[in-house]
C-alpha cells in the first residue's frame, strides 16, 4: 500500500532536496539532507530512499552536464571505472548478508576523523589544484582501483559515496578537485540509475513526488556545479567536512541505537 502524499510532503522535501542537489553537486553528501526530509515527510524508508534515488540522478544529470560542457571529464578514464562501481557495489551488496553493518559503523568512526583531518591539510589544498596534463597509466589504474573499492562501501553501507569517491580522486588519483568531483557525479549517476531499476521493479516508486522533488534538485545542482567550477577548493573543502559531519551524525545515531 502506498503512502499517502500531502501537501506538507511537497513543503517539507522540495526544499530539502533542492539544498541536498547543492550540497551533492559540490561535494556529494546531499542525500544526508535529503533522505531524514523525505522519511519527515511521512515516507516509510523504502519510498524515502526511492525518491532520493530518482530525484538525486536528475540533479546528478544536470551537473554532470556542465561538467561535459567544460571539458571536465576524461572519458578514456571514467568508462572503465564504469563497471568497476558496478561490479564493486554488487559484491557490496552481497556482503551485507555475510558482514555486521555495525562492524563498518566503527570503522567509520575511526575513519572519519582521519580523513576529516587530511581534508583540512595543506597537502590536499595542493592536491585539490586543477591540471590540464593528461592523466597517467598509474593514475587510470587508481580511478579504476578506487570506483571498485567505493562502489563495494556504496552496496555494503552507501551514504557518503560521492564525498569518498571525491577525496580519493582529489588525493590518490591526483585529478584535482574540480575535475575529481565532475568525475565521481557521472560515477554515481550510473550506479544510481542502476538502483532506480531495482526499485521500480518492486513497485516502490512515488513518481509525481519524485519528480517534483527532482526538479528541485536540479535547480540545486545546476547552482552547486556553477559554485564549485568557479571557487574551487575554496568551496568544496567547508561542503565535504559538512558532509562528513552529517555522517558522522548518523554513525554514531545508528549506533548508539537513536535513530
Amino acid at each position: 500500500m502506498e503512502p499517502t502524499v500531502t501537501i506538507v510532503t511537497f513543503l517539507i522535501a522540495v526544499p530539502a532536496c533542492m539544498l541536498g542537489g547543492l550540497l551533492n553537486a559540490i561535494s556529494g553528501g546531499g542525500g544526508f539532507i535529503t533522505i531524514p526530509a523525505l522519511m519527515l515527510a511521512g515516507l516509510p524508508p523504502h519510498y524515502a530512499l526511492s525518491t532520493d534515488k530518482i530525484q538525486s540522478v536528475f540533479g546528478m544529470a544536470v551537473a554532470s552536464l556542465r561538467f561535459v560542457k567544460r571539458g571536465l571529464i576524461h572519458w578514456k578514464v571514467i568508462l572503465p571505472a564504469i563497471p568497476a562501481a558496478l561490479i564493486g557495489s554488487g559484491l557490496g551488496t552481497s556482503l551485507v548478508v555475510m558482514v555486521d553493518a555495525e562492524i563498518l559503523s566503527w570503522l567509520l568512526m575511526i575513519i572519519l576523523p582521519i580523513v576529516a583531518y587530511i581534508t583540512l591539510s595543506k597537502h590536499f589544498k595542493k592536491a585539490a589544484l586543477d591540471s590540464n596534463e593528461p592523466l597517467t597509466t598509474k593514475q587510470r589504474v587508481l580511478t579504476v582501483v578506487f570506483a571498485f573499492i567505493i562502489g563495494a562501501y556504496d552496496g555494503f553501507y552507501g551514504p557518503g559515496s560521492g564525498t569518498f569517491l571525491t577525496i580519493a580522486f582529489t588525493l590518490a588519483v591526483g585529478m584535482g578537485i574540480i575535475r575529481a568531483n565532475a568525475h565521481s557525479k557521472v560515477l554515481n549517476l550510473t550506479t544510481n540509475i542502476a538502483a532506480i531499476v531495482v526499485f521500480v521493479l518492486n513497485g516502490k516508486v512515488l513518481l509525481i513526488l519524485a519528480l517534483t522533488c527532482g526538479v528541485a534538485n536540479m535547480i540545486g545542482s545546476w547552482i552547486g556545479a556553477g559554485l564549485i567550477m568557479k571557487r574551487s577548493i575554496n568551496i568544496a573543502r567547508p561542503c565535504i567536512l559538512i558532509a562528513l559531519v552529517l555522517l558522522a551524525v548518523k554513525v554514531v545515531g545508528e549506533t548508539l541505537g537513536l535513530f
